[in-house]
C-alpha cells in the first residue's frame, strides 16, 4: 500500500500487514531546526484504507492532525508526542466518511517506532453505546427482510484507487434471495455480485447499480437470470455508500404474459386467415329489451371480400341497414334466437338480395350480448351440385333415351381382394327391355346369379381384365343362355372400381354381315375368274388380230398394185380395226389387272415418276410445243408401276385434248390439306391428312355434267374421228387412286380448260 524511502518495509511484512484484519499506520516525525513540527503519514494497509473510507490516493503525506477528528485536542506536535508516545494510550472516534461511505466508530491505539509513531484502528461500531440501539433496529430490520416475500440484499460498494465503483460486496442476503437465486446467504456474503452473477456486466446491469450508487435515481427494470433460468423484476435503491436491492420472480408472470399475446397472435392470425367470413356482432336493443338490430363489432378480411365491402367499412354499421332482406328471410330471427337462448344453430341459406346472389354455408353462436357468425360462400359448390342434378337428370333421361343398352357394375371382391361378382348398379330401359328383365329384377343385384352363362362365354373375365388394366375393349358376342338368343356388339369400359357394359342385338346385321362376306367370297372368286379369263381372252384374241395385220401387209406389199386404189384402202381400212382392237384389248388387260389393290406397298417419290413419264412423251411435247411446269411433288406409300400409270394417262390426256394450233399449256401443283377440308362429295376419312395434286391445262374442256361419267369405262365424248382413244384411261386412274385409299375428282370448262384433283394419303 503506501509506503516511503523513509519508512521501507519488507515484501514480507507489506503482504502481511495487508491481511491483516485491523487497520495499520505508520506516521514520520518532521521537525524544522530541531523541533519536532507533525507527523506525516508514510504508510497504510488496505484494511486501514477501508476503515477510513477514503480514496487510497489522498493519504500519502497526510498529517496526523488533519487525519484525526477535531474533538481530539492536539495543541502541538510535541504534546501529542508526550501524551500518546511515551506510553500506550488509545481512544474512540466517530468516523465521518465521504458522501455515500459508510460511517463508523473507530478505536485508535498509539506505539513509539523510530523516527515516528504506529497507529492501530479497530471497527468497534457494533460495541459502540451509540451502535447498539442501531443494531436493535438492524436486527429488527433483519428479520423484516428475512421474511419478506422479496428478495432482499443490502450491497456495499467497491471502489478503486480513482474511487470507482467497480463492484459490490453482499453485506445482507434474506431467504428469499436465496429461494430466487439458489445462492445461500452465507456464500452469498463472502462473494460479490461479479462473482454471483458473471452476466451482470455484459448486461448492464452493474452499470445500473452503480448509477443508483453514485446518483441515488432508483432502478427498476426485469432482467434474465441466465444460472437459473429466470425472469426477475429488479428494483434498486441507495443506501449509505451502497444499495438495496429487491428480487421478484416474474418468470410465471411473464410466461402467461407472452402466452396470452401468443393467443391474442394466434386468434388473430386465425380470426384473419381463416378460410370463412367471420363476422362478430352487437344486439341493439329498445327500451323494453327486445332486439331490434344488430350491429357489426368485428369483421374479418374474407367476410368484407365475400360481401363486397373495403375494410373496415361495416365495423359499427347496423345489419339491418346493409342487409335489410336478413329481415324477410327470418334469418335475422334465428339470430335473435340464438342471443336470446344460447342455442347454436347452422343453416344454409340462399340469399338472392341486397345485390348479391350467393349460397351461405353459415353457423352461429351467441357471444355475451351479441353473436358471432362463421360462414363460407358455397355458391361454387351450390352450383356446381345443381349442374350436377340437372347433368345427373340428364344423364339418366339421356341413358332412358339411349338404343344402347348400357349397365354399370361395380366390383364384388373377396377378402384377398380377387373380383368374384359383380354388382349391377345402375340399368337403363333399353337393357331393361333387352334382357326381358324389370328395372327392379336387375339393379342391386349380382350379377352371375342372374347370368351364369357370363362365366361360361368369358364376358366375365373381359370384364375383370378390363378393370384390371383400364384398357376398354370393343367386341361382338354371341350369347346363347339365359334366355338370350342371338349376336351382341358390346363394349366395356372401366369406370372407379367397376366397368360400363354398353350393348345392342345385331343379330339380324350379323346374319346380314355373314351372307354379304359370302357374297363377297363369291364375288371375288367371280372377279379372280373374270380377270383369269380377261388375261386368256386378250392372249387369245391378240394372235388371229397378229396374223390379220400380217396378212394385210402381204396384200398391201404383194398385191396392192392388183387391188386398185379401192382394193388398197379397204387393207388400210382393216389394219386400223385391227390396231384399235388391239389397243383396246390391252387397256381392257390393264383394267383387269388393277382390279385388285396395289401389290407393291413401298415409298414412291412422285417427283421421278412425273419426270419419268414427261421422259416418255418427250417427243410428243417437242411436237406439240408444249409448256409444262411440275412443282415439288412429295413422296408416298404406293405401287410404283400404278402410279406411273396413273400420271401417264392424264398428261397423255392433257397434251391430246387441246384445240388446234395451241400448245399446250399444262401446270402440276401440290399442297397438303386436311381430311376435313376435303368437299363432302369426297369420300375420304376426315381425320386423316392428304396430299392435293392438280394437273391443269388449257385444253378444250368439258360439260360439267360429264364429270362422273368420264370416269366409267368406254366412256367418250369425242368421236374417234376427233381424238385417239378408248375411252378406258381415266376409269384405269380412278381405279389406280382408289387402290391407295385416294380420290380423283375433275373441274371442267368448255374452251378455258380442265383441272383434275389427285388425294392421295400422307406417307
Amino acid at each position: 500500500m503506501l509506503s516511503s524511502p523513509d519508512t521501507p518495509l519488507s515484501l514480507d511484512m507489506n503482504g502481511l500487514l495487508n491481511q491483516a484484519p485491523f487497520g495499520a499506520l505508520i506516521f514520520t516525525a518532521t521537525d524544522s531546526s530541531g523541533t519536532l513540527d507533525d507527523y506525516k503519514l508514510t504508510y497504510a494497509n488496505q484494511t486501514a484504507v477501508w476503515l477510513l473510507g477514503r480514496p487510497a490516493n489522498s493519504l500519502p503525506g497526510l498529517a496526523l492532525a488533519d487525519l484525526l477528528p477535531s474533538t481530539i485536542e492536539l495543541t502541538t506536535a510535541n504534546l501529542l508526542r508526550s501524551q500518546y508516545v511515551g506510553q500506550p494510550v488509545h481512544f474512540v472516534w466517530l468516523n465521518q466518511a465521504g458522501q455515500g461511505q459508510q460511517t463508523r466508530w473507530l478505536e485508535a491505539s498509539f506505539r513509539e517506532l523510530d523516527h515516528g509513531i504506529a497507529m492501530y484502528l479497530r471497527d468497534v461500531t457494533d460495541e459502540h453505546p451509540e451502535a447498539v440501539g442501531k443494531r436493535t433496529e438492524v436486527e429488527l430490520l433483519r428479520a423484516v427482510i428475512n421474511n419478506s416475500l422479496n428478495g432482499l440484499m443490502h450491497c456495499e460498494a467497491i471502489r478503486n484507487d480513482e474511487g470507482t465503483i467497480i463492484d459490490f460486496r453482499v453485506n445482507i442476503h434474506n431467504q428469499s434471495m436465496t429461494g430466487l437465486t439458489g445462492v445461500p446467504g452465507s456464500t452469498a456474503r463472502v462473494n460479490t455480485f461479479t462473482g454471483l452473477d458473471p452476466f451482470v456486466i455484459s448486461s448492464g446491469l452493474m452499470d445500473g447499480y452503480s448509477r443508483v450508487a453514485v446518483t441515488g435515481e432508483p432502478l427498476r427494470v426485469s432482467y434474465y437470470y441466465e444460472p437459473i433460468d429466470r425472469w426477475l423484476d429488479v428494483s434498486a435503491a441507495r443506501l449509505d455508500d451502497g444499495i438495496v436491492v429487491s428480487l421478484v420472480d416474474i418468470t410465471m408472470a411473464r410466461q402467461a404474459v407472452r402466452e396470452k399475446q401468443q393467443n391474442a397472435e394466434w386468434l388473430a392470425r386465425l380470426y384473419n386467415s381463416s378460410i370463412n367470413g367471420i363476422v362478430i356482432l352487437q344486439a341493439v336493443r329498445d327500451e323494453q329489451g327486445q332486439i331490434v338490430d344488430l350491429v357489426y363489432q368485428r369483421v374479418n378480411r374474407v367476410a368484407e371480400r365475400i360481401l363486397g365491402y373495403p375494410s373496415g367499412y361495416m365495423n359499427g354499421r347496423k345489419i339491418l341497414e346493409i342487409f335489410p332482406a336478413v329481415k324477410t328471410t327470418g334469418v335475422f330471427d334465428q339470430y335473435v334466437h340464438t342471443i336470446e337462448t344460447g342455442e347454436a344453430r347452422r343453416v344454409e341459406l340462399h340469399y338472392p338480395f341486397d345485390g348479391l346472389e350467393i349460397w351461405f354455408d353459415l353457423s352461429f353462436q351467441k357471444l355475451e350480448d351479441g353473436i358471432v357468425i362463421s360462414f363460407l360462400d358455397i355458391t361454387p359448390i351450390k352450383k356446381a351440385s345443381i349442374r350436377l342434378e340437372e347433368q345427373a337428370q340428364l344423364l339418366n333421361g339421356i341413358l332412358d333415351g339411349s338404343l344402347s343398352a348400357i349397365l354399370w357394375l361395380t366390383a364384388i371382391r373377396s377378402e384377398t381382394g380377387e373380383v368374384e361378382d359383380f354388382r349391377i348398379e345402375t340399368v337403363n330401359q333399353a337393357a331393361s327391355q333387352l334382357l326381358k328383365t324389370p328395372l327392379e329384377g336387375l339393379v342391386q343385384q349380382r350379377m352371375l346369379p342372374l347370368f351364369p352363362g357370363a362365366m361360361s362365354t368369358g364376358l366375365f373375365d373381359r370384364f375383370s381384365r378390363v378393370l384390371a388394366s383400364g384398357q376398354p375393349e370393343r367386341f361382338e358376342q354371341v350369347y346363347q343362355q339365359d334366355g338370350q338368343n342371338g349376336w351382341y356388339d358390346a363394349s366395356v369400359t372401366k369406370l372407379n372400381d367397376g366397368v360400363v357394359l354398353t350393348f345392342q342385338e345385331i343379330t339380324d346385321k350379323k346374319l346380314a354381315q355373314l351372307q354379304l362376306e359370302e357374297s363377297v367370297q363369291q364375288l371375288k372368286r367371280s372377279n379372280e375368274n373374270l380377270e383369269q379369263f380377261a388375261y386368256v381372252a386378250s392372249h387369245d384374241l391378240k394372235e388371229p388380230l397378229r396374223k390379220i395385220t400380217a396378212f394385210g401387209d402381204v396384200l398391201q406389199s404383194q398385191f396392192g398394185h392388183q387391188l386398185g386404189s379401192q382394193g388398197q384402202d379397204l387393207i388400210r381400212r382393216m389394219q386400223q380395226a385391227a390396231d384399235r382392237m388391239n389397243t383396246l384389248i390391252r387397256d381392257l388387260l390393264s383394267y383387269s389387272r388393277l382390279a385388285t389393290k396395289a401389290r407393291n406397298r413401298e415409298r414412291v417419290d412422285l417427283q421421278t415418276v412425273v419426270t419419268d413419264v414427261l421422259t416418255d412423251l418427250e417427243q410428243v411435247i417437242r411436237e406439240k410445243d408444249a409448256d409444262i411446269q411440275v412443282a415439288e411433288l412429295p413422296t408416298v406409300v404406293g405401287d410404283g408401276s400404278q402410279l406411273g400409270q396413273l400420271f401417264q394417262n392424264l398428261l397423255s390426256n392433257a397434251l391430246k385434248f387441246v384445240a388446234d394450233g395451241t400448245p399446250p399449256r399444262i401446270r402440276i401443283g401440290c399442297e397438303a390439306v386436311a381430311g376435313q377440308r376435303i368437299p363432302a362429295f369426297v369420300a375420304l376419312a376426315p381425320k386423316e391428312q392428304y396430299w392435293k395434286i392438280t394437273i391443269s391445262d388449257n385444253g378444250i374442256g368439258f360439260d360439267p355434267k360429264y364429270a362422273d361419267r368420264i370416269f366409267e369405262v368406254f366412256q367418250r365424248l369425242h368421236g374417234r374421228g376427233q381424238y385417239e382413244g378408248t375411252g378406258v384411261g381415266l376409269a384405269i386412274s380412278r381405279k389406280v387412286v382408289e387402290n391407295h385409299r385416294g380420290a380423283i375428282t375433275v373441274d371442267s370448262q368448255p374452251g378455258v380448260g380442265t383441272t383434275f384433283y389427285v388425294y392421295l394419303p400422307q406417307a
